[in-house]
């Protein structure tokens, strides 16, 4: 459909996911510390290097990003959004954005929807994952142009 990278958004559980979704296109695939052992973040890991994917490993908390440097993710997103009850913190960013190594890609995740909270994060940050807001805006090309994209 387009040229652009596709990341397949389903929590990876097994490894023949990666290869599912490989096989239906996807460039990069999400990873969960929080809901997958230490051991399986690993092979997913080595699942999506063997088929020249990326990893977009997500993390809540301090023991996630441990988890996430530990199986040498490149890519780790801070998520605002608690896990169990979906309300958004970017304190929580703030507290944990400096425990993820600048040599990494660096991106925050969970409740953007202004151009503020946008610009709070460009000096910190490689990028804004938006989501929700992107999604429910009537006009969606408008409202990226209003967040600065």
């Amino acid at each position: 459909i387009c040229d652009l990278p596709m990341l397949c958004a389903d929590v990876m559980l097994r490894p023949y996911q990666v290869i599912e979704a490989r096989v239906a296109g996807a460039d990069g695939v999400l990873l969960m510390p929080g809901v997958i052992e230490d051991r399986l973040l690993g092979e997913l890991m080595s699942q999506t290097r063997i088929l020249n994917m990326a990893a977009l490993v997500v993390v809540h908390n301090e023991a996630q990003i441990t988890s996430a440097l530990r199986c040498r993710a490149r890519i780790i997103a801070i998520s605002a959004r608690d896990p169990e009850t979906l309300l958004v913190d970017h304190q929580r960013i703030e507290s944990l954005i400096d425990k993820v190594p600048s040599d990494r890609v660096r991106l925050v995740i969970g409740g953007f929807a202004t151009a503020a909270q946008v610009d709070a994060m460009r000096d910190r940050v490689d990028g804004v994952i938006i989501g929700s807001a992107l999604m429910g805006a009537s006009d969606p090309r408008r409202f990226a142009k209003q967040l600065g994209f």
